[in-house]
C-alpha cells in the first residue's frame, strides 16, 4: 500500500504492490482487487483525484485502464494545499468514501452505492461536498473547518443518519433536492455568520434538527416531509421560508371541503368532491359549491399542515397563494342578491384553530370576515368573475369554465399553534343568490416568518 507520497511527478514509483505510473498527460494509480486503495496525499499541486467506472483511480487526464477497488473504505488524507479535489463516479464501496484534509478540498461522489460518506477539514480553505445520484447505505457526516463550506445533495438516498457542521465562523451552506433520509436523524449545525440551508422535495423520516447561532441566516423548505422538526434559529434574526405544492390532478392532497352560514334547507344541491373536471378544463380537482339560499353561503376547502412541512410551533407567518382554479361566472351578470361572479369573492388565509361549523346558522368557527370583509383567517383575493361578458354567453345552462389564477398575501399574519399546527383555508362567501360551484385546480402556498 501506498502509506505516505510527497509529490506526484511524472516518474515511475512502487509502494508495496500498488504502482503509480506516468500515462499521457496523466498519472494512474493501479492497486489490487482485493485491497482497499489508501491515499495519504501531502500535495497535489491542484491535480484532480479520480475514481471512475468500475474502480478506475487516477490523477488528472482521461483513463487508460481499469482496476477493481477492494470491498472496504476508500480513503483520502489530503495536505494543506488549496484546490485539492476528489471525485468518485460509477462505483460501489462496500466499505465507503472518507476524506480528511487540511486545507482547502473538495469531494463529490456520483451515480454511486457506498457503505457512508465522512469528509473533515481540519485547517483553513473551503471545503466542497457533493452526493449526486447515490445510494449511502449507513450515515453522512460532513464536518467544515475554518473557511466556508457547501454541502450539495440531490437525488440521493441515505440509509441513515446526516450530519453537517460548520460552527465557526465562516459561512455554511446546505443545498438539498430531491433526497430521502431514512435514519433516525438529521442534524445541521451553523456558525455566527449567514449562512443557507435550502432543501426542497426531499423526505426526512427521522427528526431533523437545525442549529444556528448568529447571522440572519436563510432557512428555506420547498415541499419536504419531516418526521419531525426543530429549528434553534440563535441570536441572529433568520429569514425561514416554507413552500407548499399541491397539484389536484395529482391527488386530492388531504384537503377536506366544507359549508357554513346557511340555516338547514338553505343548502342547495351542494357539491363538494374531487374528481374529473370538465373537459374544456381537463384534468381532475376539486368541485366545491352549491345554490345560495341564505345570501351568505360560505364553500371552502381546507388543510392542517404543521411539523412535517417544516413550520415551528408559535412562529409567526406571512401567507402567500397562488391559485389556479376555474368559474363558470361570467362578468357583468346581474342576479338576486347580487351579481353571479362580482359579488361572489374569494377568501385566502390561515388559522391554528381547524375551521368548523355550529349552532342553527352553521356558523364557522374562524373569522374570515364578512362577505366582502376580510377577517384575520382569510383575506379577500378578489371576486371569480371569468372575464366572459353575459352578454356574449347569454345561456346561463351552458356558460362555460374558463381558467383563472388568483395571487394573494394574507392581509393579516398568522401564528402556528405552539405544536407548529396551521390550516389553510381557501373558499368562497356569496351575496349572489343563485349557483355557484368553483373549480380548484392546483394551490402553492409559501409562508415567510414574520420578525
Amino acid at each position: 500500500m501506498i502509506e505516505h507520497l510527497v509529490n506526484l511527478e511524472p516518474r515511475v514509483l512502487f509502494a508495496s504492490d500498488v504502482q503509480i505510473q506516468r500515462g499521457e498527460g496523466f498519472v494512474e494509480l493501479v492497486g489490487p482487487a482485493a485491497e482497499t486503495v489508501n491515499f495519504s496525499v501531502e500535495r497535489i499541486d491542484g491535480r484532480t483525484i479520480r475514481v471512475l467506472g468500475d474502480g478506475v483511480t487516477t490523477v488528472g487526464g482521461d483513463v487508460s485502464r481499469r482496476v477493481r477497488i477492494g470491498r472496504d473504505a476508500l480513503v483520502f488524507t489530503l495536505g494543506r494545499a488549496a484546490g485539492s479535489s476528489v471525485q468518485v463516479r460509477d462505483v460501489s464501496l462496500a466499505g465507503g468514501v472518507r476524506m480528511t484534509a487540511a486545507g482547502g478540498a473538495g469531494l463529490s461522489v456520483a451515480n454511486a452505492t457506498i457503505g457512508g460518506l465522512t469528509a473533515n477539514l481540519s485547517g483553513e480553505g473551503e471545503l466542497i461536498v457533493e452526493v449526486l445520484g447515490t445510494t449511502v447505505a449507513g450515515s453522512v457526516r460532513v464536518e467544515g473547518g475554518q473557511g466556508q463550506s457547501d454541502l450539495r445533495i440531490d437525488n440521493s438516498t441515505i440509509s441513515r443518519d446526516l450530519r453537517y457542521e460548520n460552527p465557526g465562523a465562516a459561512i455554511a451552506n446546505l443545498q438539498m433536492a430531491d433526497s430521502r433520509v431514512l435514519g433516525r436523524r438529521t442534524s445541521v449545525l451553523t456558525g455566527d455568520t449567514t449562512d443557507t440551508v435550502a432543501i426542497s422535495n426531499s423526505v426526512f423520516t427521522g427528526r431533523f434538527a437545525l442549529a444556528t447561532a448568529g447571522g440572519a441566516d436563510r432557512i428555506h423548505f420547498d415541499r419536504d416531509r419531516f418526521g419531525n422538526i426543530s429549528i434553534d434559529d440563535g441570536a441572529g434574526l433568520d429569514a425561514i421560508e416554507v413552500r407548499l405544492s399541491y397539484d389536484f390532478n395529482r391527488g386530492a392532497h388531504g384537503w377536506t371541503p366544507g359549508f357554513a352560514d346557511y340555516q338547514g334547507a338553505q343548502l342547495e344541491d351542494p357539491v363538494a368532491e374531487y374528481g374529473d373536471l370538465p373537459a374544456n378544463i381537463g384534468g381532475r380537482g376539486w368541485s366545491v359549491g352549491a345554490t345560495n339560499r341564505s345570501d351568505d353561503l360560505v364553500s371552502y376547502l381546507t388543510r392542517r399542515i404543521g411539523r412535517r412541512q417544516g413550520l415551528i410551533g408559535d412562529a409567526s407567518y406571512v401567507l402567500e397563494f397562488d391559485v389556479a382554479l376555474a368559474s363558470d361566472a361570467r362578468s357583468n351578470a346581474p342576479g338576486i342578491g347580487g351579481a353571479e361572479g362580482e359579488s361572489v369573492v374569494l377568501k385566502l388565509g390561515g388559522t391554528p384553530i381547524a375551521p368548523s361549523t355550529g349552532g342553527d346558522l352553521n356558523r364557522l368557527n374562524v373569522d374570515i370576515g364578512d362577505q366582502s370583509n376580510s377577517g384575520p383567517a382569510a383575506s379577500i383575493s378578489g371576486n371569480i368573475a371569468n372575464g366572459r361578458d353575459a352578454g356574449d354567453f347569454p345561456d346561463e345552462e351552458n356558460k362555460p369554465y374558463v381558467k383563472m389564477r388568483r395571487r394573494h398575501t394574507h392581509t393579516f399574519p398568522v401564528r402556528a399553534a405552539a405544536d407548529g399546527g396551521l390550516n389553510l383555508f381557501m373558499g368562497t362567501e356569496s351575496g349572489y343568490e343563485g349557483r355557484t360551484v368553483l373549480l380548484y385546480r392546483r394551490v402553492d402556498v409559501t409562508l415567510r416568518t414574520q420578525r
